[in-house]
């Protein structure tokens, strides 16, 4: 089953072909599975070069049984003639088994601007999957809105959807990303589980008031109903303290002091008090004698002449 057909549209000559597909395992070629290029037989190679295409190559694959397509590039002349060595991701998104048909299409793309991928948590969860993702896009040419495609690393295998493909503002069904610079976001995984949403706050109630450290506003008063002060405790009855009751000394020679007329005005003892209430013994009559008759200065002087 070989067709070819080249037939002229203005003035571009389009190259569509018919291939028994082939994935990289049956073809010795595993690398092919870490990107998105096709192998083609070196017929191919003679066809396009007399054809006025653009390079890089790209081509739009189509499986005829059910209409699926998607983009790809070329990565070498070398399968076997009639045959077309593909990715299995491809294979698998289009469709196909082993040996199956595949109309192969060139085609030419606009380089992209804007991409926006859907990857797996276990992807995301890299050290820098933008850094793994930069370097495995090398092996792609273009790329489909809606595909699937596979990013190989570390010897494991991460499928990455493509939710969005644009040039400028535009949104199109596929773009080149070869020599181009691409803007790209990362949709939330797919697998990765949702978030748990916070419980809202409760609405303050329109009765009650709201409560600010330990003043309470009730909404229905306009004033802040203030906490009153707290009172001192009553005194005990029949308790014989009272505050401020001591008395002072005097060094006034009499020995008289003001403390015992005012503490009899008030009605206390005559003892004064220290300041934690505790009596204070008056010194003797003889001793507040003794000192009243000293005299200073009053002694006798002696000559020595």
């Amino acid at each position: 089953l070989k067709l070819q057909f080249l037939y002229l549209i203005g003035v571009v000559m389009v190259f569509k072909k018919m291939f028994r597909c082939v994935s990289g395992a049956f073809a010795d070629k595993p690398g092919i599975n870490h990107g998105g290029k096709i192998i083609l037989p070196h017929s191919c190679f003679t066809e396009l070069a007399k054809l006025e295409i653009t390079y890089p190559m790209m081509f739009r694959v189509v499986n005829p049984a059910n209409g699926k397509f998607t983009h790809c590039g070329v990565l070498e002349f070398t399968a076997a003639e009639g045959s077309a060595v593909a990715p299995y991701w491809m294979l698998d998104l289009l469709g196909l088994e082993e040996g199956g048909i595949m109309n192969v299409v060139n085609t030419s793309l606009p380089r992209g601007s804007y991409i926006k991928i859907q990857p797996q948590k276990a992807f995301v969860d890299l050290s820098n999957p933008r850094a793994v993702l930069e370097s495995r896009m090398n092996g792609y040419s273009c790329l489909t809105k809606g595909d699937t495609i596979n990013i190989h690393y570390n010897d494991r295998d991460y499928p990455i959807n493509i939710i969005e493909v644009k040039v400028g503002e535009r949104d199109v069904e596929a773009i080149s990303i070869v020599e181009t610079n691409i803007n790209t976001d990362f949709a939330r995984p797919s697998d990765m589980p949702p978030s748990p949403e916070r419980a809202p706050a409760p609405a303050p109630s329109l009765t009650s008031g709201l409560s600010f450290g330990n003043t309470l506003l009730d909404r229905n008063d306009s004033d802040a109903k203030k906490p009153e002060p707290e009172q001192a405790p009553p005194a005990a009855a029949g308790s014989s303290f009272m505050a401020f009751s001591g008395s002072g000394r005097t060094l006034r020679p009499d020995g008289k002091t003001s403390a015992t007329s005012a503490a009899s005005s008030t009605g206390t003892s005559a003892y004064a008090t220290d300041s934690l209430g505790r009596p204070l013994r008056p010194r003797p009559q003889a001793e507040t004698e003794q000192k009243s008759s000293f005299t200073a200065f009053g002694g006798a002087g002696r000559s020595l002449k």
